[in-house]
């Protein structure tokens, strides 16, 4: 058992939650744009 591949995983683990909650949080804007009728030209 080695330390660094457990914090890796750690890492890799807290990196997947950023990245969902950041699509996520995107899409949501996205959506409330779309609804306004907003567009990036």
């Amino acid at each position: 058992m080695r330390p660094r591949s457990k914090s890796f995983g750690t890492i890799y683990k807290l990196l997947n939650n950023i990245k969902s909650y950041m699509s996520s949080h995107i899409f949501v804007k996205l959506k409330r744009l779309a609804s306004t009728g907003v567009r990036w030209d």
